[in-house]
């Protein structure tokens, strides 16, 4: 064999599994620093983000950039990151530890995207209090993908194309507060669908929370007549434009109270 073709074909090789996967390859990007000072800057070939890229921001908003894939460490060692916004950069998968190390992280934006799967491993044991994932295409969301994620309040997935409520969801997610899953497609409420959700103080609890859950606009045709066990007190149900025809009898049986339940559209 040639020499040089060996050689060739070698550094061809190296360079193929060497090569550095690149998170954005043009962009904008806005950020606050520590000091409250606003930013903003052009980003070229950028690898990950960390505190040498935004100089030890609180608040950093991706704009104007197509960023189709979080790999993981996509955001690493951000100490003082508070806020994170990424919307509308057509991200289509996020990978399981893109978020590294962000110990002050309580909020993070992803709305307007193209993600259509939420995998196990991306947000677990993170300490947010908020997550935003609005008006995507996620038609999968994975049983543990909420679980143990002590500070979550909020979470909001409305317009995306959900067939089906997971009981499964949020296991050891115990500040819950707010569920927010309007116009999806979501057929059928099974039995104790929101078991995870019992050891909450339902309703206002003692540091002035209520619990609300979002299921307008669905598709939601079937709800067991259990559905709803474990539920002591509810501060706001919305069931309002779905293709309910019937409530079964002893739905609500279980709960105490509910502030507000709204059936508007019910056939």
């Amino acid at each position: 064999m040639n020499l040089s073709f060996l050689i060739l074909v070698t550094v061809f090789v190296q360079n193929v599994f060497c090569q550095t996967e690149i998170l954005m390859r043009s962009g904008r990007i806005r950020y606050v620093t520590d000091s409250e000072v606003h930013k903003s800057e052009q980003i070229q070939n950028l690898e990950y983000f960390n505190n040498s890229v935004i100089s030890n921001g609180t608040h950093l908003k991706i704009i104007t950039t197509s960023m189709p894939i979080l790999i993981e460490g996509s955001f690493r060692n951000m100490e003082n990151l508070q806020v994170l916004q990424i919307p509308k950069c057509q991200i289509t998968e996020i990978r399981p530890g893109a978020f590294l190390n962000l110990p002050n992280l309580d909020r993070i934006q992803l709305q307007d995207n193209e993600i259509t799967r939420i995998e196990n491993g991306i947000f677990n044991a993170m300490l947010i209090s908020q997550l935003y994932m609005h008006r995507n295409q996620i038609e999968f969301i994975h049983s543990e993908a909420f679980d143990n994620m002590p500070n979550l309040h909020k979470i909001k997935l409305n317009g995306n194309r959900l067939k089906m409520w997971d009981s499964n969801w949020f296991y050891n997610t115990p500040k819950l507060t707010e569920v927010l899953i309007r116009r999806n497609i979501i057929t059928t409420i099974e039995k104790n669908a929101f078991k995870n959700i019992k050891k909450l103080q339902v309703g206002h609890d003692e540091d002035g929370n209520s619990t609300s859950i979002y299921l307008s606009k669905n598709k939601i045709s079937s709800i067991h007549p259990q559905a709803f066990s474990n539920l002591v007190r509810l501060n706001q149900l919305f069931l309002d434009r779905n293709n309910l025809s019937v409530i079964p009898d002893g739905l609500f049986a279980e709960i105490g109270s509910i502030t507000f339940l709204i059936l508007e559209g019910i056939k």
